[in-house]
């Protein structure tokens, strides 16, 4: 299974407005999402690194293979995530 891409940090403004003008033309819904990974400093600490960077990893494929092909997924912090979810047609799959 092919792991989802993380778009580039530096593309997040330039992908949302292009979103936004994509959902409005067509009259869909998007919707973004900030994940925060909890504990993260706390982890480096009592682990290191190496142990804290798989668990980042982990949380990544999960999350990754539950996005659609035209969702985004941007990592804006060591510990954040932000999710852009694309062509909603209603407000009952923003949730």
């Amino acid at each position: 299974m092919q792991e989802f891409p993380i778009t580039p940090r530096n593309q997040i403004f330039e992908t949302t407005q292009r979103v936004l003008n994509e959902a409005f033309a067509d009259g869909l819904i998007m919707s973004q999402l900030v994940i925060r990974v909890q504990h993260y400093k706390d982890l480096c600490v009592e682990y290191g690194y190496p142990l804290t960077d798989a668990v980042v990893g982990e949380f990544v494929h999960l999350l990754s293979t539950n996005l659609r092909k035209e969702d985004h997924l941007f990592r804006t912090a060591p510990d954040e995530f932000v999710v852009i979810l694309c062509g909603l047609k209603s407000q009952a799959q923003t949730v």
